[in-house]
């Protein structure tokens, strides 16, 4: 049954966006997808926003002395 919900999770992940999958693979860290452009990721870390920590996160961005600003750049 997990296997058919990590091939199907998969499929979803192909057709959203336009990736060929190559393989998953179970990790201790969690399901790895193998991308046939040499990327990977996990499955768990798909909808991830990059905020570990959102009550630190909400306190530093409402700070506005300490002027921050997220120059954060995912093609990087």
């Amino acid at each position: 049954m997990r296997a058919l919900s990590i091939l199907l999770a998969s499929l979803v992940v192909s057709f959203a966006f336009g990736q060929r999958i190559l393989d998953t693979l179970s990790t201790h860290d969690g399901t790895m997808i193998i991308y046939a452009n040499r990327t990977w990721e996990y499955i768990e870390d798909q909808n991830f926003d990059g905020i570990m920590n959102p009550q630190l996160h909400y306190q530093v961005m409402s700070d506005t002395n300490l002027n921050y600003k997220m120059t954060w750049d995912h093609e990087t």
